[in-house]
Parts: C-alpha cells; sequence; structure tokens
C-alpha cells in the first residue's frame, strides 16, 4: 500500500509502484485529497481500502511506503480498534512523527495557512509530535528513511519512541519517493529487513 503526503497526489509514488510491481507485489497506490479532511478522517478513509485488501488478500502480509503525512495516516489507521492485526513491513518516507518546526514556522504567515488549509494542513503547523496517534504495532517491521537535506523535516523529526530502524539519506523532502537509491532501499527491507547500504 503507497500513501502519499500532504499536497501531492498519488502520482507522486509512481515510480515506487512501477518498482514494486516489477518485483512482483501486488500495489494499491491510494489517492486522496490532503487539504479536505484532517489526519483521522484521511485514516477512516483509508481503513475502509485496507478492509477491502484484506477481504480479498486474507493470507497475505499487508506492507506500507509512506511519504511525509501519509505516515502520520497509517499510524492511527493501524491503531484503528477496526483494523485487523496485520504482520508486515512500514517504511515511512520523511515522515514528521515530532512535527516540523518548519511547518510552525512558515504557519504563521496567514497565507501559508490560508493555502493549507483548515484541516490536516493545519494539523501540520500546529502539532509539535504526533504520539496521540498510537504507536506502530510490534508485528509491524518499521523502517525510517529521512533525507539529510530534507528542509521541511529535520532527521531528528521523524524519529518514533518504539522500535524501528533509521537510514539517513542524501536527498530533499518533496523528491525522497522518487530516489533510486531510496527505491532500491525499500525493495530491500521488504524483502530482507534490513538496508543495503552500499546502494547509497
Amino acid at each position: 500500500m503507497l500513501v502519499h503526503g500532504f499536497m501531492r497526489s498519488n502520482l507522486s509514488m509512481t515510480r515506487m509502484q512501477w518498482a514494486l510491481e516489477k518485483e512482483g507485489y501486488k500495489v494499491y497506490n491510494w489517492g486522496y485529497d490532503s487539504r479536505q479532511k484532517c489526519i483521522t478522517e484521511h485514516s477512516a478513509d483509508l481503513l475502509q481500502l485496507l478492509q477491502y485488501v484484506q477481504r480479498e488478500h486474507p493470507d497475505a502480509p499487508l506492507s506500507f511506503v509512506t511519504h511525509s503525512l501519509g505516515g502520520l495516516i497509517v499510524r492511527h489507521c493501524l491503531n484503528h480498534p477496526d483494523m485487523q492485526e496485520q504482520k508486515g513491513k512500514l517504511v515511512m518516507l520523511a515522515p514528521p512523527n515530532q512535527g516540523s518546526a518548519y511547518a510552525r514556522k512558515v504557519g504563521r504567515f496567514w497565507p501559508v495557512r490560508l493555502v493549507l488549509g483548515k484541516h490536516a494542513g493545519r494539523e501540520l503547523i500546529q502539532a509539535e509530535q504526533f504520539d496521540s496517534l498510537g504507536p506502530i504495532p510490534a508485528q509491524i517491521d518499521t523502517l525510517i528513511i529521512a533525507g539529510s537535506h530534507d528542509g521541511k523535516v529535520s532527521t531528528h523529526e521523524t524519529c518514533i519512541k518504539y522500535p524501528h530502524k533509521h537510514l539517513v539519506v542524501r536527498s530533499t523532502h518533496t523528491f525522497i519517493m522518487c530516489k533510486k537509491s531510496v527505491i532500491q532501499e525499500v525493495l530491500v527491507f521488504f524483502k530482507y529487513s534490513r538496508f543495503n547500504l552500499d546502494s547509497l
């Protein structure tokens, strides 16, 4: 399952989708209008798709690749009481798990607030952390990939308090999901639960 970031579309995850499909994975590249709902509402929408996938493939592990806001949506969804327990992998690309100082700074200006909207955008420019979304379930093997030149989310802001692997790559926030070495890391992690540092 691919979940894109704020003010993006599922087209931003197309290269990731192609790479995973080439390796034989069944891929759902979920699109949503990130400005129109808050995180928990997006999570409820995603849950409906996940329940469909679980019915169609009851014995298959369910794994995720998320970008930015998408990681927060998946975190909340995995903790929803109606979410069936799953074993799988989660790769979070540049997630603002501890909020974003950059977003809070630019959010002081009303034109920015107007563009970002009143829902998830407002949450991103106000929250100093997102612990309320809940932990990553222990059975989900998690890798966080942060960009050293992100510009919007610092490497320490991507971290979570729960067990996970953490990797920093040379990338900006906007295009981290398109970077060839990042896609390679996702494939290696999905297959072996480790990084391939030689690819960086």
